[in-house]
């Protein structure tokens, strides 16, 4: 079986790698998030494509018509990605904790301002 030239997880992970400033490389966790993630977008990848040439609608065992049940799946994997990538600290980039400290702040801040 022949291979894509580049994969979508070798896409991502060279995209990251280059984004990182000169000297800045991943710690043992972070280069362990970064293969899953690049695992998981490969996979999410496939889902896509079956998606893509069976459609999002399928003949169910019934004889109607369901919801390609890769639909779901890729969904799944879409959050799971998100979550393996959330993971990785890297420079110039702001945590999960940080964006949302922020934005409760600033929802905080609106309600007083509107009383």
């Amino acid at each position: 079986m022949a291979e894509k030239a580049e994969s979508a997880g070798v896409g991502l992970e060279q995209s990251i790698r280059k984004a990182l400033p000169p000297g800045v490389k991943l710690d043992e966790r972070e280069e362990a998030l970064l293969a899953a993630a690049a695992g998981q977008a490969d996979a999410v990848a496939a889902l896509e494509a079956g998606i893509a040439s069976r459609g999002h609608m399928v003949p169910s065992a019934r004889g109607g018509m369901v919801v390609n049940r890769g639909v779901a799946e890729a969904r799944q994997g879409r959050l799971a990605l998100g979550r393996l990538l959330g993971g990785l600290d890297l420079p110039d980039s702001r945590s999960i904790t940080e964006l949302r400290a922020g934005k409760a702040a600033r929802t905080r801040g609106g309600g007083r301002e509107m009383s």
